[in-house]
């Protein structure tokens, strides 16, 4: 797993493309976010998305997946009414 302020994120290699996993912190429940990927030629797909709830837990992870291969992958956004919450580079 990867940690970035405010958000940790884990690529696991798929023969399909990638999934991932994102925890994302300080964000109010109720909130819907939505985790988008960015390839190196700058498109931008949506690839996840949930409600965040209001768990006891100090860390919910949220899966996603796409059919791209994880060595195409640029970088990651959790995004919340248009507004980018969290960004980080692709490792």
């Amino acid at each position: 797993y990867t940690t970035f302020p405010g958000m940790l994120y884990g690529v696991m290699p798929m023969p399909y493309g990638t999934t991932m996993t994102v925890s994302v912190s300080g964000v109010t429940p109720g909130t819907v976010c939505q985790l988008e990927v960015t390839d190196f030629a700058g498109h931008h797909w949506a690839v996840g998305g949930w409600r965040v709830g209001n768990y006891l837990a100090s860390s919910v992870w949220y899966p996603a997946s796409t059919s791209l291969a994880d060595a195409h992958l640029h970088s990651f956004e959790v995004t919340a009414g248009g507004k980018v919450l969290a960004r980080a580079i692709a490792a």
